[in-house]
């Protein structure tokens, strides 16, 4: 039968291994987090670019069909 002691040197035991998983877990969120903070800065750096191309692309849309085929002979 354990004592007492046996009992409380288990649970400390456990309480380490619980602490070591929680500092892992911590570091691999703090590095997750870092992660997704790098893409947010490239999204939005190529939303910067990417708002004025498809602003010029809704221009050109807005353009009438035709214009294709008159633009042709200008080359392109």
């Amino acid at each position: 039968m354990k004592t007492l002691t046996q009992d409380i040197q288990i649970l400390l035991k456990q309480i380490k291994e619980y602490g070591i998983q929680i500092s892992t877990l911590t570091a691999l969120q703090e590095a997750a987090t870092a992660r997704v903070s790098q893409h947010i800065e490239q999204l939005s750096l190529g939303s910067n670019y990417l708002i004025p191309v498809m602003q010029a692309h809704e221009q050109d849309t807005k353009r009438s069909p035709l214009y294709i085929w008159e633009n042709i002979g200008e080359g392109g």
